[in-house]
């Protein structure tokens, strides 16, 4: 609980959890977006380590393991693969549609650096190994990149960039920056406490959480 308390940094494994109840969920609906692991690009795109069929390797055994959580979903329907990217001590989203031909950047903070200078390497890392996938290699390689400038974006919440990202993995469909409208609002720091309670609430109580009962058992001991 401590690791979502207010002005904390949100750890990859919080970021992870999340991912996992949200594929759970759009499979059952049938959706048409998939949400890798941070891991999966840990070492493969971001601080890559070893040769492209290496990480490629190691890209595709993480990408799988999270897939094998979520049985229903089947990759033809797959029409937005979504990276949560954890680089330099900030996190971003990264979503890849080959089918609607868009590669979007979506970041919560606006601060004015070039796009090649923050997310360069990542983005030709992300590319090289999306182009070994076979089904899709040769659309990917038409698609360029956009960083989408969403009206809550600000340049100065370095705290809260891990609730940003969970709550743009929750909402995100595609949408254009227009149509694209999640909640949240700039400069909102009571808004995204709150997010902060309702995720922790949404993880210690999944059904795919191990420690539901003996958390849910807790909580009314505590009279929550």
């Amino acid at each position: 609980m401590l690791l979502m308390a207010p002005d904390t940094e949100i750890p990859v494994s919080i970021i992870d959890a999340w991912a996992a109840i949200l594929n759970i969920r759009e499979g059952e609906r049938g959706s048409t977006k998939f949400i890798a692991s941070t891991w999966t690009s840990l070492y493969t795109i971001v601080n890559p380590q070893g040769d492209e069929d290496l990480r490629f390797m190691r890209f595709k055994e993480k990408y799988l393991q999270v897939k094998a959580i979520v049985v229903d979903i089947m990759w033809h329907k797959i029409v937005y693969f979504l990276f949560p990217i954890v680089a330099s001590n900030h996190y971003y989203l990264l979503s890849v549609s080959p089918i609607m031909e868009m590669f979007d950047i979506i970041d919560n903070s606006s601060a004015p650096v070039k796009k090649q200078n923050k997310y360069g390497y990542v983005l030709d890392n992300l590319m090289l190994i999306e182009q070994k996938s076979a089904y899709k290699g040769e659309k990917v390689k038409k698609l360029k990149s956009k960083i989408m400038k969403m009206p809550w974006r600000d340049a100065h919440n370095k705290k809260d960039c891990g609730i940003f990202l969970m709550r743009h993995l929750e909402t995100f469909r595609g949408q254009t920056t227009e149509e694209w409208d999640c909640g949240l609002q700039r400069n909102n720091k009571e808004q995204l406490n709150k997010l902060r309670v309702r995720y922790l609430a949404a993880l210690i109580t999944s059904d795919v959480n191990e420690l539901r009962e003996i958390n849910i058992q807790q909580a009314a001991e505590f009279g929550v």
